[in-house]
């Protein structure tokens, strides 16, 4: 909070505002009877301005945590580019140690033969599947701005941009098994083929192995 009123001094000097924060104790620090060390140097330069300190609980300053997190702008950026490789990397190494809790029911999708152009025209017609294919198909990673406004699932394609592949016309995702090490390809199901185990598994996680 003290950095924030700093970096805003200009603005808030003479000018009565409130300071909104997830950190409780924070509201009885203008009240110390006899502050000593950090805490006595925070309140004498925090005594300049004219606020009121505000609490509200971390689980509502979804707000505050979404504009700490725009995306990057800078070109060619080390920080990103390291994170984009790694985020491949996870992809590709590793999905099996995920914990599941135990379901009150046994869920079974049973598998019906694939008909391919069936398959592909179905991919094609899915909402998030469709933006996708055609960046695979051109070869080209669409910039976050224009992503962060399309769905979740889309998003996770996205982040996933070098593991994917068309393969027939379909989309297919790299996949390294744990116990064998061996690298395989997934289908990305679309929505009307397997409708039971859409709704028990968030998208883009209903896959089914090649």
């Amino acid at each position: 909070m003290l950095l924030a009123i700093r970096h805003f001094k200009y603005y808030l000097c003479g000018l009565p505002f409130t300071a909104r924060t997830d950190h409780s104790a924070l509201q009885w620090l203008m009240s110390f009877k006899e502050p000593e060390g950090k805490v006595a140097r925070w309140i004498e330069e925090l005594q300049a301005y004219n606020f009121t300190v505000v609490y509200r609980a971390g689980a509502c300053h979804t707000n505050a945590d979404a504009l700490s997190r725009l995306p990057c702008t800078v070109d060619g950026c080390h920080y990103c580019e390291r994170k984009e490789a790694r985020e491949r990397d996870l992809c590709v190494e590793g999905e099996g140690c995920t914990t599941v809790r135990q379901m009150g029911m046994p869920v079974y999708c049973e598998l019906q033969t694939v008909d391919v152009a069936e398959w592909r025209q179905q991919q094609g017609q899915d909402t998030d599947l469709r933006p996708v294919l055609q960046w695979v198909e051109a070869q080209q990673r669409p910039p976050w701005e224009e992503v962060a406004v399309l769905s979740t699932a889309v998003k996770g394609l996205w982040s996933k941009f070098g593991a994917l592949r068309l393969c027939e016309g379909m989309l297919q995702r790299a996949w390294k098994e744990p116990a064998a090490g061996e690298e395989k390809w997934q289908y990305h199901c679309p929505c009307p083929r397997c409708p039971r185990a859409a709704t028990r598994y968030p998208r883009p996680g209903s896959q089914h192995p090649s």
